[in-house]
C-alpha cells in the first residue's frame, strides 16, 4: 500500500453507493498499460477512472445518474487553488453571517453574541408534537464558559422563531423516491425550517459562481454535507 496522493484523498471524500477503495482498484487495473483506452460507463465517484488515469491509460467515463457525472468530473478535472479560494470567499461573504445569525445566541457568561453547538428539546407534557427549546448547550472563546445553560422565556421563543422561518431561496418540493427499504420523502421533512433555510442559502449563494469557476466542486461539496 503506498502512500496516498491528494486525489486519492479527495476520491474517499465524495459519497456514493458501493464505492470501490482506491487501493483494491490499483490492483484490479495492474495490467493496465500507459495508452490502453478504458470505458466505464457507470463511473460512480470516478473512483475506476482514477485509478487508470494514474497507470497512464485514457478514459471514457460516464453513468445515468448526473450525480455521478458531476462527482466523477469534479474528481478528474484540473483545478485552479487561487480561484477555489476566491470562489469559497464569495460564497462566505455573501451567507455566513446570515446562516450564522441562526445559530447564536447571547453567552451567558459575557453576554456576547456567539454560536451555539445545539439546542436541547423537550416534550410539552405528554403531547409528543409539542416540544419547545429547553436548553442550548454552547462554548464561548471570551469568557471561557462551556456547557449547558437553561433558556428563559424570551430566548426559547426567539429559538422557536428562527426554528420556524419559511426559506427565501428554492429547494427541491417534489417528493424523492426511496431506494430498497428507504420509503419515499420530501426534502422539507428531513430538516428542520431553520436548517432548511441555511442549505437553500448556500446552495443558491454557490449556483451564483460563474460555471466557468469551481461551481461544480462546491456543488458537490454540498452533496457531500447532505450524504456524509
Amino acid at each position: 500500500m503506498g502512500k496516498k496522493t491528494v486525489l486519492d484523498q479527495l476520491s474517499y471524500s465524495f459519497p456514493y453507493w458501493e464505492k470501490s477503495p482506491i487501493d483494491a482498484l490499483d490492483l484490479l487495473f495492474s495490467d493496465v498499460k500507459t495508452g490502453d483506452l478504458i470505458l466505464d460507463p457507470f463511473c460512480g465517484a470516478g473512483s475506476p477512472a482514477l485509478a487508470a488515469l494514474k497507470k497512464g491509460a485514457r478514459v471514457i467515463a460516464g453513468d445515468l445518474n448526473p450525480i455521478a457525472v458531476l462527482l466523477t468530473r469534479v474528481l478528474l478535472q484540473p483545478m485552479g487553488l487561487f480561484a477555489v479560494r476566491e470562489d469559497f470567499q464569495r460564497i462566505r461573504d455573501a451567507v455566513a453571517d446570515k446562516i450564522q445569525d441562526r445559530y447564536t445566541i447571547l453567552c451567558p457568561g459575557c453576554r456576547k453574541k456567539i454560536g451555539f453547538e445545539h439546542l436541547v428539546w423537550k416534550r410539552a407534557g405528554d403531547k409528543e408534537s409539542e416540544i419547545y427549546p429547553d436548553a442550548v448547550k454552547a462554548g464561548c472563546i471570551k469568557c471561557g464558559f462551556k456547557g449547558v445553560k437553561p433558556l428563559t422565556g424570551s430566548q426559547a421563543k426567539q429559538q422557536v422563531t428562527l426554528s420556524q422561518a419559511a426559506p427565501e431561496n428554492w429547494f427541491p418540493r417534489k417528493k424523492i423516491q426511496g431506494i430498497g427499504k428507504i420509503q419515499s420523502f420530501y426534502v422539507h421533512d428531513q430538516f428542520t425550517r431553520r436548517n432548511l433555510a441555511s442549505l437553500a442559502d448556500l446552495l443558491h449563494a454557490i449556483n451564483r459562481i460563474p460555471p466557468t469557476g469551481s461551481r461544480e466542486l462546491f456543488q458537490s461539496v454540498f452533496i457531500s454535507i447532505l450524504f456524509p
